[in-house]
């Protein structure tokens, strides 16, 4: 008895690797890898949103954008060892 074979479908977000974010994290331009990292999952968090939003009916939260000049408190990477990320 032949069985259908089901189709799934993954969203995928092309983003930068974190280990290398960590180590451009001095980079504190507008267009630098920990902005462009921040923007993608703040992106990420769009689209599941209005997912949940169509699919289940669940109002989105609501997250502020980050400021223009925000900056990254370097204590956050404190526990980051760039050189050994999986």
């Amino acid at each position: 008895m032949p069985i259908e074979q089901n189709t799934v479908d993954y969203f995928v977000l092309p983003t930068l690797h974190p280990a290398f974010v960590a180590r451009k994290i001095e980079d504190k331009g507008p267009h630098s890898p920990f902005r462009q990292f921040v923007g993608d999952l703040q992106h990420a968090l769009r689209v599941y949103q209005r997912f949940r939003e169509k699919v289940f009916g669940i109002e989105p939260l609501v997250y502020d954008q980050m400021p223009e000049d925000f900056t990254l408190n370097a204590d956050v990477l404190d526990n980051v060892d760039p050189e050994n990320q999986e």
